[in-house]
């Protein structure tokens, strides 16, 4: 009985960059060389090093593919200057404890979480906010009671920087 391991990998390919379905195509190969170097535990001399580009060269010119490297991330910083903006519904709480919890929550779910709020024991103080920050959208859309914890002066700026909204209890 040997120590077997377990990865889970995935591979996800952004539709922030206008692509055409062949430079799809190509960014998934990529991507597919990194796990099969990861997955055979090969060793390579950084994370696009030389088996990684002698693999990725031989594919280009053996079977017609056109994957390239990058070397600057300014293609990622202009896409994700150019993410649309969207709302978001975000739930601020403040624990007795000193915690700060921010969360993106569904408005399907609005009613429902703001009701059990109200018996939260360790509830300092909560808000409702609307906000439109790219921060957020990472966050997934919760329906149930639960947030992210954040720094207190982290949490302050962030509540001068959304939409409170004033909700009749």
């Amino acid at each position: 009985m040997g120590r077997v391991e377990t990865y889970d990998h995935a591979i996800h390919v952004s539709i922030l960059f206008e692509q055409g379905e062949n430079e799809f195509k190509n960014v998934l190969l990529h991507e597919m060389i990194h796990y099969y170097i990861a997955y055979n535990n090969i060793q390579d001399t950084g994370p696009h090093g030389e088996v990684f580009r002698k693999m990725m060269n031989w594919l280009n010119s053996e079977h017609g593919w056109n994957m390239k490297v990058s070397e600057n991330g300014k293609a990622l910083q202009m896409a994700q200057e150019n993410i649309p903006r969207r709302e978001y519904l975000v739930l601020a709480l403040s624990l007795c404890s000193g915690k700060r919890l921010l969360s993106v929550v569904s408005p399907n779910s609005f009613r429902t979480l703001n009701q059990q709020i109200k018996r939260v024991k360790q509830l300092e103080s909560y808000g409702w906010y609307v906000s439109s920050d790219v921060y957020f959208s990472n966050y997934p859309r919760v329906r149930t009671l639960r947030g992210v914890e954040v720094a207190p002066d982290f949490f302050n700026e962030m509540l001068k920087k959304m939409q409170h909204l004033d909700i009749p209890q």
